[in-house]
């Protein structure tokens, strides 16, 4: 009786621990595994804490339909093999989810920062050099001719609560703290890296002087804000020694890509 008590106390044990340990995972998150770039790089010990903010029902990989720009358009998602967080897939305003990190039907739109999907952030919208005298701006132009399109300063309009958010709801524009982390994790060294692992872009950037920058370089918008110089991601094409975190003027227009909350 006691060899079959001791035999039934080790079974449960190993029982338990095969459990623990060996759940299903229904989100495994290997990148763009469809597109055959499966990255190995910095894939041990992703954090779940992504899934704690997820609906019920909702699964990063899933498509989300929402509104943007006044149409209605359906987005993938992908879980970052780096971190685990849940990003779109595209940036906002794509076509299509990037082919390569030089796809041009994916590069999307180019918003001034704290602006919201009014229309300004169409690559052949009107300009004006009129700077705004409320953060809910009544047309659809791109401001010219200030570093900061507003006459005032907000650092609060893109906080994932703001009615300035781009983002759909549930979803918000990143902290540059979380694209440092995944380009860390991730060890991107060129933006063909970023796009490996969350399909990034070289939309480049529309400059406040309304001239556009041709060169394929991923800048994204972040929230951060520093003596009202912004911080945006900024991934060169190739190799490069330039600071990542470099302050932008908020009148510039870079892409936004929109982060799970």
């Amino acid at each position: 009786m006691k060899k079959v008590l001791v035999l039934f106390v080790m079974l449960m044990m190993v029982t338990g621990f095969a459990f623990a340990r060996g759940g299903p995972d229904e989100n495994p998150g290997k990148g763009p595994a469809d597109q055959g770039n499966e990255n190995q790089r910095a894939t041990e010990n992703v954090p779940d804490h992504a899934e704690a903010d997820l609906p019920l029902g909702f699964n990063c990989g899933d498509d989300i339909t929402f509104t943007y720009n006044e149409e209605e358009v359906a987005y993938g998602t992908i879980k970052s093999p780096n971190t685990g967080r849940c990003w779109m897939d595209r940036n906002l305003g794509a076509s299509r989810k990037a082919t390569s990190y030089d796809d041009k039907k994916a590069y999307g739109d180019l918003f001034q920062w704290g602006r919201s999907d009014d229309g300004h952030q169409n690559r052949d919208s009107e300009t004006t050099s009129e700077q705004a005298t409320d953060s809910k701006v009544e047309h659809g132009k791109f401001i010219t001719g200030y570093r900061n399109w507003l006459n005032y300063e907000d650092d609060s309009l893109w906080e994932k609560d703001s009615p300035n958010n781009p983002c759909p709801e549930g979803w918000r524009v990143p902290a540059i703290e979380e694209w440092i982390e995944e380009r860390d994790k991730g060890r991107w060294n060129r933006l063909s890296d970023g796009y490996s692992d969350l399909y990034l872009t070289g939309g480049g950037l529309q400059r406040y002087k309304d001239d556009f920058v041709t060169r394929e370089s991923g800048r994204y918008w972040s929230t951060d804000v520093a003596s009202w110089i912004f911080s945006p991601l900024f991934m060169p094409p190739f190799w490069s020694s330039e600071e990542y975190r470099v302050g932008t003027a908020p009148a510039h227009g870079l892409s936004v890509r929109c982060l799970k909350n």
